[in-house]
């Protein structure tokens, strides 16, 4: 990187926490997305990019790296790794609330996805529950055929 790159900011509402180690042993950290509520696993390298990230310039974030002991080359590689990582996830903080909605509203979604999206707007009660026969338990009973659950003793 030979010219001044400045860096857009990221979302302030994003979180990095420390997570289980990864599969070689190097400490893991996790990016959380509460907006979205979604979970990035990230590495230490690109840990290191997330909190010098607010210097706001890649040769800033790239000095500060490079200090902390990085070499050169692969601090920028993990610096423009993150930069479209950011990009094409939406963590950066000028991304348009209404061209996001448009494009999750445009992300295909098969039967399973839209089951689990709506599944809290469906309300199917267990078996032999109050909501699906409201007087059983009460003192009357009503006709085994207005209820989900038949016992052996209600089809007299």
């Amino acid at each position: 990187m030979t010219q001044p790159f400045p860096l857009p900011p990221l979302r302030q509402e994003l979180r990095l926490d420390r997570a289980a180690p990864l599969a070689g042993g190097a400490p893991g950290w996790v990016l959380f997305d509460p907006l979205r509520h979604l979970f990035f696993q990230v590495g230490a390298l690109e840990q290191r990019v997330v909190t010098h990230w607010r210097l706001g310039e890649a040769h800033a974030v790239l000095g500060a790296l490079v200090a902390g002991g990085d070499h050169p080359e692969e601090a920028e590689d993990a610096l423009v790794a993150f930069h479209d990582f950011a990009r094409a996830n939406d963590l950066l903080a000028h991304a348009d609330p209404q061209a996001l909605a448009a494009r999750d509203r445009a992300r295909p979604k098969g039967p399973l996805r839209w089951l689990l999206d709506h599944y809290l707007f469906i309300r199917i009660p267990p078996p032999g529950s109050r909501a699906t026969c409201p007087s059983r338990g009460g003192s009357g009973r009503p006709p085994a055929s207005r209820c989900w659950r038949f016992s052996r003793f209600s089809a007299r």
